[in-house]
């Protein structure tokens, strides 16, 4: 009867009843240490830390940051330009440098680690020389978002990042002219001008500013980033959805990452070695040595037509890194979804009600839902995925589901978050 069952799902998907694209495999990834593969694109970034200005407040930490984000880029395989106290004539021409050595098929990375404001709904990067009073003199003193959007847009880019980890609090400058109230002066605003294939990521949301981090190395939108960026099998989705919600559990909720994406599909910085061909063993939580320190390793797999998953819970310690490894030996597509305690109808419905859409593939059949803690691709049949994630810091019940539509009503189990000293021996 469940072999009947399961089929019968085969038979409706094949008459068009239900119906998903093919899930093409990643391409246009470059593994940490190794060859690009044939059709790998170029990479080329720009990375900028000010750090040092004579007329405004001084920070903490961008050096750091640009020196951390530079070493784990190149690792990545971008060739880096790397500037940092950079005055305005240093950061334009910076700029236009990176700009050149631009091409339709490369892949770019613009990051900024420093002062920046809005005015007059655009966002600016604020250079070491900037000496102003008003917010209305970064017209001229600043450099504009759009104008680094426009540069990229212009050499027809394929995918391009532009990561700022800005919008510090900045005392000196104010709103001189008081007719214009309506003007944001508080943190970035949402960018207006980023092209088809780009994502636009700030260290914190529209409107608020960002932790310099007064007792770490790096800011902490930047130390939560390069903690997850090197990371094998991680989308740049799955990357920021990691390094947000690190972002805003050790600010007490103070400071929420922002993203505007318009890359359409998944993109991989980095794609581990493993072949899908060889298969893991049973789920259990792994005796080899860890990744990392304090690393925890899980292993589950799908069970042959049986739409469960073979292991229903495991417990990981509260705020330490975790690493999940989802083997799937079935016929069908399988991803797993980890949601927060009391959410598996909620985002279960959600991805039930995604059948209709002609995206839901490319999406992986997980809701866009505050709910989704973390979360692999659909895994093709026998293939795995390794998810790289930071456990909750809040102990509790955590479900996690198989969300293609209907397979999570019987596809699920639950992940135990504990406090160190709870964790059975």
């Amino acid at each position: 009867m469940r072999t009947f069952f399961y089929y019968s799902l085969f038979f409706l998907f094949s008459l068009g009843l239900l119906s998903t694209p093919a899930f093409a495999q990643p391409k246009g990834m470059k593994p940490v240490g190794g060859n690009a593969p044939a059709g790998t694109e170029r990479r080329l970034a720009l990375v900028v830390g000010n750090k040092d200005y004579p007329y405004l407040n001084p920070l903490r930490n961008p050096l750091n940051d640009a020196n951390d984000m530079e070493a784990a880029l190149k690792r990545l395989g971008f060739e880096v330009i790397t500037v940092t106290n950079a005055d305005y004539r240093a950061l334009t021409n910076a700029l236009t440098r990176f700009k050149e050595g631009l091409t339709q098929s490369d892949v770019a990375f613009f990051y900024y680690s420093g002062h920046g404001a809005s005015y007059g709904g655009k966002n600016y990067l604020l250079p070491t020389d900037l000496n102003a009073d008003c917010l209305e003199q970064i017209e001229d003193q600043g450099l504009s978002l759009n104008r680094i959007l426009g540069d990229i847009a212009s050499k027809g880019v394929k995918n391009s990042f532009v990561v700022l980890d800005a919008c510090r609090n900045i005392p000196k400058l104010r709103l001189c002219d008081n007719s214009k109230k309506d003007i944001t002066t508080n943190g970035y605003v949402k960018p207006t001008n980023n092209p088809r294939g780009s994502m636009v990521i700030y260290a914190t949301e529209e409107g608020t500013t960002a932790d310099d981090n007064a007792t770490g190395r790096n800011g902490l939108f930047t130390g939560a980033l390069l903690k997850y960026l090197t990371r094998p099998n991680l989308t740049i989705k799955n990357i920021l959805d990691q390094a947000s919600l690190e972002v805003d559990d050790k600010s007490g909720g103070r400071q929420t990452p922002a993203r505007y994406d318009k890359i359409y599909g998944d993109f991989y910085f980095v794609l581990s070695g493993d072949t899908p061909s060889k298969p893991l063993p049973a789920a259990t939580e792994v005796k080899t040595p860890p990744l990392e320190p304090n690393m925890q390793v899980i292993r589950i797999k799908s069970i042959k037509e049986a739409i469960k998953f073979d292991l229903k819970e495991f417990t990981v310690i509260a705020g330490k890194p975790v690493e999940l490894i989802f083997d799937n030996p079935d016929a069908m597509h399988h991803n797993l979804v980890i949601v927060k305690p009391k959410a598996m109808d909620i985002v279960g419905n959600a991805a039930d009600k995604m059948i209709t859409q002609k995206d839901a593939a490319e999406k992986n059949y997980v809701p866009n839902l505050p709910h989704v803690i973390a979360y692999t691709p659909l895994v093709n049949p026998n293939q795995s995925f390794r998810l790289t994630f930071m456990a909750p810091t809040e102990p509790g019940n955590y479900p996690y589901i198989c969300t293609f539509p209907g397979h999570w009503r019987l596809m699920n189990g639950v992940m135990k978050v504990v406090k160190e000293e709870s964790k059975p021996k």
